[in-house]
């Protein structure tokens, strides 16, 4: 496309969590490809809107004792407006709780004084959806990472996210899904929407990194948890893989939630929390590792999923033990083992670890080779750019 386009993104992050603080979801790789697009010319990013007043204060707290990444061109008690690059402004506001009409008016402003041209509304986030097709785009993106009216911390506005999903399907005029079992669920029958799972750096998780110091005293065999520790790890499960495997260290790296199940395991002697890492952190404890673990329930929020830590692991060179989450029907059996139990779980652990020097490395990378990043993203914009008018 020859005419460049200006990017309104509609983050499920905050632009902190992911550069100063390290964190990385889809959101982040996708952002950052589009940023670095040729096609792309200016981004107005908005940060995670909240959902709740509680939410709300956290993130003005947030504001005020921040340091800002880049120059404040604007600032009320209720948002700041940051330039961090000539192409780049990020928009911090928890306008939305007080008036969703004020919000549309003042990001309406903002986009004007930037002078977006050819604008292309991107948008991660459910739990506002009165901006697609309000903000004069030329077209709207929305991109459905899991199924948020099912998880755990947003059951208080259920209903609401059910109906904004049924929104986003009749006036989104692209729809992106991680799994088909979202696109079925919301998007049965629209042509305009298009499942592309999650993808992987796998230069970044196949360089080797050297071995984390607060592993080095975890005896071999590691099994290794990587994510956001919550609700749906079954740690009933691991309980029963523990006790039947004392000789194995049961690692989990990430940060624990209040609703995760952890009371029956967090005082056995082989199995650790190491608490929460940065991205450029993980290659290092995955790579240290000699299986990685996919311990989830098979919930409906579960079944929405498709977890970045499947290709995560494989671009590490790692085996998977793994519940039959979405994703793992894509690979090997012999790369990924399907466990239904503990005993199942101990079992393969076991197994796997007595054929390891059957499954080389090299093997479960090139597994991966085609879910790179730039591939989805390459493929998204095919879709945005086919639907520009």
């Amino acid at each position: 496309m020859s005419q460049k386009i200006s990017l309104v993104h509609f983050s499920m992050s905050t632009y902190a969590e992911w550069f100063v603080r390290g964190k990385a979801n889809r959101n982040y790789h996708v952002f950052e490809l589009l940023r670095a697009n040729s096609s792309v010319d200016k981004i107005l990013s908005i940060d995670v809107l909240p959902h709740s007043w509680k939410r709300g204060v956290r993130s003005l707290v947030d504001y005020f004792r921040a340091a800002p990444y880049g120059k404040v061109i604007h600032r009320s008690f209720f948002s700041r407006l940051i330039k961090v690059t000539d192409r780049l402004y990020i928009y911090q506001t928890i306008e939305p709780l007080i008036s969703q009409k004020f919000f549309m008016k003042k990001l309406r402003g903002i986009i004007k004084d930037l002078d977006l041209v050819n604008t292309v509304v991107w948008s991660f986030i459910p739990t506002y959806v009165s901006y697609i097709g309000a903000l004069d785009e030329r077209v709207s993106v929305f991109d459905t990472v899991d199924d948020w009216s099912c998880h755990p911390a947003y059951q208080f506005i259920k209903q609401k996210l059910i109906k904004n999903y049924e929104y986003i399907n009749r006036h989104a005029d692209v729809i992106f899904t991680v799994s088909e079992q979202l696109t079925q669920k919301f998007y049965d029958a629209n042509p305009h929407a298009f499942t592309v799972t999650n993808g992987v750096d796998l230069k970044h998780f196949s360089t080797q990194q050297p071995e984390p110091d607060d592993m080095k005293q975890l005896p071999h065999p590691r099994v290794c948890y990587v994510g956001v520790i919550q609700q749906r790890v079954d740690f009933q499960m691991v309980h029963e893989a523990a006790v039947l495997s004392p000789d194995v260290s049961f690692i989990f790296i990430g940060p624990i939630w209040h609703d995760a199940d952890i009371g029956t395991v967090k005082n056995l002697k082989n199995v650790y929390f190491l608490g929460a890492k940065k991205y450029n952190q993980l290659p290092g404890y995955i790579q240290h590792s000699d299986i990685g673990l996919l311990p989830h329930h098979l919930n409906d929020l579960v079944q929405s999923m498709n977890p970045l830590k499947l290709y995560e692991y494989l671009a590490s060179g790692k085996p998977i033990i793994s519940t039959p989450v979405p994703g793992t029907e894509q690979f090997s059996s012999d790369f990924i083992t399907i466990v239904r139990n503990g005993r199942a779980l101990a079992g393969a652990i076991r197994s796997v670890m007595s054929r390891q020097q059957l499954l080389k490395p090299q093997q479960l990378q090139d597994s991966v080779l085609s879910y790179s990043w730039e591939s989805k993203v390459h493929s998204m914009l095919q879709k945005v750019f086919a639907a520009y008018r």
